[in-house]
């Protein structure tokens, strides 16, 4: 399984999950994108569009052994690239699974991503001067969000005005693509989602054909790897199970 990562977060983020699915046998990668995460250089940035897909590719080239089935999990902005790469693998790929995507943004959220490309014009486009735009309480709240999110070194606060544009194309064109996936698709909602906007992300999926899509809600906010790490452990396992068979 490989894990893409949010606009601010990193693969640690998926920690919570990593008992429960090593213990059910299977094998996570995290795809943490460049200007992410561990990555020091170009922090909150990326030349292309192409480019963060190329490298999605190049890194599960490196990591996927061929003879076991090949799972992505896109979880907020993760979801965006996730479903490109999903489409450029084709039936290389036995499952997709979109967690809390960032497809459709909250309205608080569109707002905070406008006002902060606006407020940022005129600057370089290669400088992180574009604050993130989900606030850190639209995750979790108690001692993930006091211990763990607010004190992060490696979260990106800020990105680039490119990657601001070209992660709005991003999403843009990642609900024409939908269509050109053909493995199951899992996606998973939080009841509570503030930085989500879940309806119109239901409208946008149904591209997705029903008999390949299922949907699962969890009473959680955005962070529902934080709030609720066994329910989405098993909604994510059981549809490893039906993606793979017996």
């Amino acid at each position: 399984m490989v894990f893409f990562n949010g606009i601010m977060s990193h693969s640690a983020w998926f920690s919570p999950l990593a008992p429960a699915l090593a213990a059910a046998g299977l094998h996570m990668v995290g795809a943490d994108r460049r200007g992410s995460g561990p990555n020091p250089d170009g922090r909150g940035d990326a030349p292309s569009a192409a480019a963060l897909v190329d490298d999605a590719r190049r890194i599960i080239d490196v990591e996927h052994d061929s003879g076991r089935p090949l799972v992505i999990v896109g979880w907020c902005w993760g979801a965006i690239l996730a479903v490109h790469v999903a489409a450029a693998l084709g039936d290389t790929l036995a499952g997709l699974a979109l967690v809390t995507p960032g497809l459709c943004p909250s309205q608080e959220v569109r707002a905070r991503a406008a006002e902060g490309v606006a407020d940022a014009r005129g600057q370089p486009e290669d400088v992180a001067c574009v604050p993130t735009p989900i606030r850190d309480e639209l995750f979790t709240e108690g001692p993930a969000l006091t211990d763990f999110i607010r004190k992060d070194p490696l979260k990106v606060g800020a990105i680039t005005l490119r990657f601001a544009e070209l992660s709005a194309k991003l999403a843009q064109m990642a609900a024409l693509r939908l269509a050109r996936v053909r493995a199951p698709v899992l996606v998973v909602l939080a009841e509570h989602d503030g930085a989500t906007d879940n309806a119109e992300t239901t409208r946008v999926l149904a591209a997705v054909p029903e008999a390949r899509r299922q949907t699962v809600v969890l009473p959680s906010r955005h962070g529902v790897i934080f709030d609720v790490p066994e329910s989405l452990a098993r909604a994510i396992t059981s549809f490893v199970d039906q993606c793979i068979g017996p």
